[in-house]
């Protein structure tokens, strides 16, 4: 159902709150004097957040592992890099022929194409499957048997 909205119907005066005359009255701490507009009480969307939240938790696995991988590949090519200056080559032919030795490395151990359609499958499978939100199963009505009672004069 689309209901129009209609901003003369709203009462705005208990979205106004008014600063009084003294240095602390109205609203808890407010400084100065006079009104201002204090908004809705709560929160209604979840706002840009979570937006960059979600995406920050899609990617987070995958740069988790290349970060692994750039890691473990860039100790070893710092290692042979320090092996060749101690053997007395120059730093600088050292660092290009390593850091390109280190490259072919790792594309070599991680073949692109197979570990970006394993990578979309794994997100593929993190993706909500069902019907929304999750409900909570319903309690089954406990019966509640009526006792007898008894007196003197017998069941009642």
């Amino acid at each position: 159902m689309h209901v129009v909205f209609n901003p003369d119907g709203v009462d705005w005066h208990q979205y106004i709150q008014t600063g009084g005359g003294a240095y602390f009255s109205g609203v808890p701490y407010q400084r100065g004097y006079g009104a201002y507009f204090s908004g809705v009480p709560y929160q209604r969307g979840y706002g840009f957040g979570a937006i960059v939240g979600s995406v920050v938790r899609f990617l987070l696995p995958m740069l988790k592992t290349v970060g692994k991988e750039l890691g473990t590949e860039g100790l070893a090519a710092g290692a042979r890099i320090l092996g060749d200056v101690a053997k007395g080559k120059k730093l600088r032919s050292a660092v290009v022929d390593e850091t390109s030795d280190g490259l072919r490395n790792l594309i070599e151990r991680n073949k692109p194409q197979e570990k970006l359609v394993e990578l979309i499958d794994k997100a593929q499978a993190r993706l909500q499957k069902g019907n929304g939100k999750k409900r909570r199963p319903k309690r089954k009505p406990v019966s509640i048997r009526k006792t007898r009672r008894v007196d003197a004069l017998g069941y009642y």
